[in-house]
């Protein structure tokens, strides 16, 4: 088939709906990972695998909100997650709430994270391409947290933080970031420690862990909560955010994306991606698509689709005129109201075509006309 013979869709991502709003867009920017572990030890939102590969059984517990994973002393249970886009090497965020079944002060080394080097995939501590957090008790008289980063040289780079004042049963929430400057620790919303960072990892593994080190050894002895990793490291402030009620839990749009450059007749469909976050429920909310003329309020076509699948497509009438166009979708809820909006610019080109060329239909689920409407 050749191009002009087509209808052409150049694509290119509007400004978002949310760019002023930073209580809502703080946990779509650059957030690669979260898990409220309120329902499984599965991932709310990933970038990648959202599935955690168990060992041992982490026991579902009441958390700081909603519910927590335990993941207790006396048993040998972690959480592993492939780290393929849901954790960045080279800089990043790790964000939780814990609550210690011990107090600062033992000797007991724990795991809270620990993600090995591809090159040392059954090291330990310290082990070169490595990075963890951990509690220590090390030819000190009180209890620390450290956060190691060990380049693939094996250069040793820890920051640590004093914890002897925690006591069992007292929830605490733990952030730390790194990059090519720092490493930092965070306690209860405050910068406790920061380190300089010194070379990087060059091997970054495929899985990392949670609530305990490979295979459940080192457990963290308490329950772990609000778990959440950025590709940046974040701000004192946007810290602060997360230290608050996790308003992840608002329903909203991530991103809006096609699914290519499209090349498609006047009779064809615009498939298009739309990841959610938040507490979506398929019965209570919905998407809302919309096509609408660059310098136009009314849209040429519409058409509600279901938030249970994030590939959908949309009808287009015939023909579909030369110029530029906007493709709009709103998170809606039973009721009708709008919960959020992306967009995305779509410039259309006609040329002549032969009506006998066909094109397959791109993967995605057809949308249909929202009730009363003609487009």
């Amino acid at each position: 088939m050749k191009l002009s013979q087509t209808v052409v869709l150049l694509l290119a991502v509007c400004g978002p709906a949310w760019a002023d709003e930073p209580d809502r867009a703080y946990f779509k920017k650059d957030l690669l990972f979260y898990a409220s572990f309120d329902r499984s030890t599965d991932a709310d939102f990933a970038r990648g695998d959202a599935r955690c590969a168990e060992t041992g059984e982490p026991e579902l517990v009441d958390g700081r909100f909603g519910r927590a994973l335990l993941f207790s002393s006396r048993v040998r249970a972690c959480c592993q997650y492939q780290a393929e886009k849901n954790l960045q090497s080279d800089q990043g965020t790790i964000a939780f709430y814990f609550r210690p079944e011990w107090s600062g002060g033992d000797y007991q080394h724990r795991h809270f994270f620990f993600y090995p080097g591809i090159r040392n995939p059954h090291a330990g501590v310290n082990a070169p391409d490595s990075m963890g957090i951990h509690t220590k008790r090390y030819r000190k008289p009180d209890q620390e947290i450290w956060l190691w980063y060990d380049d693939h040289g094996g250069g040793n780079n820890i920051v640590k933080s004093p914890i002897a004042s925690w006591r069992a049963g007292q929830w605490h929430h733990v952030a730390v970031t790194w990059d090519a400057q720092w490493l930092r620790v965070y306690l209860d919303g405050k910068l406790t420690g920061q380190h300089p960072a010194g070379g990087r990892i060059t091997e970054p593994g495929e899985a990392f862990f949670v609530g305990s080190s490979r295979n459940g050894h080192a457990p963290s002895g308490g329950a772990l909560d609000e778990f959440y990793v950025y590709g940046r490291p974040l701000s004192l402030a946007e810290i602060g955010l997360l230290t608050g009620q996790p308003r992840f839990l608002t329903p909203g749009i991530v991103s809006l994306e096609p699914e290519q450059t499209l090349f498609f007749r006047s009779e064809r469909r615009v498939p298009f991606r739309c990841e959610l976050a938040g507490r979506i429920d398929p019965d209570k909310h919905g998407l809302r698509a919309a096509l609408i003329p660059q310098d136009e309020d009314g849209p040429i076509a519409s058409a509600d689709c279901a938030v249970g699948s994030e590939g959908h497509s949309l009808e287009l009438p015939h023909p579909v005129p030369e110029g530029f166009y906007r493709l709009r979708v709103l998170l809606i809820d039973a009721a009708g109201n709008v919960l959020d909006e992306e967009s995305i610019l779509l410039r259309v080109l006609a040329g002549p075509f032969d009506e006998d060329d066909s094109l397959s239909t791109p993967n995605g689920r057809g949308c249909q006309k929202p009730a009363g409407s003609s487009a």
